[in-house]
């Protein structure tokens, strides 16, 4: 999963492969079932949490890559990085450090948040 949903968030590419409301879905059953077995999955309930948050910011048709932005808004930090090109050495790409340096001009004041609902989104 991370091998595959990482690169998706870090070129800020949330085409739907995977549809985030369908993680709700998969993990309500996992949940359900778990639960009839009085097994516990902590962290399937905490991942549902993020994705029902998610999914009410209007990320829901969104890959589920997108539950990203939940984090990105909580943290007020930005993942997405633009790709380095090809002809640029590999010391000129874009290297964000969180939080910033205390030699940033930006270090007194954390940076906005990124817009998590965006109206262009449709639920």
């Amino acid at each position: 999963m991370f091998e595959n949903r990482v690169p998706h968030m870090l070129n800020d590419d949330y085409t739907p492969r995977g549809a985030l409301n369908n993680f709700i879905k998969d993990l309500g059953i996992i949940l359900g079932e778990a639960q009839a077995m009085a097994f516990p999955v902590p962290l399937a309930a905490a991942a549902l949490q993020q994705f029902l948050t998610g999914a009410a910011a209007g990320l829901g048709r969104e890959d589920d890559a997108a539950v990203v932005k939940v984090y990105e808004c909580l943290a007020r930090v930005t993942v997405s990085t633009p790709l380095p090109s090809p002809s640029l050495p590999p010391s000129s790409t874009h290297q964000p450090s969180y939080p910033p340096s205390s030699s940033s001009p930006h270090a007194s004041s954390p940076p906005p948040p990124p817009p998590l609902l965006d109206p262009s989104i449709q639920s």
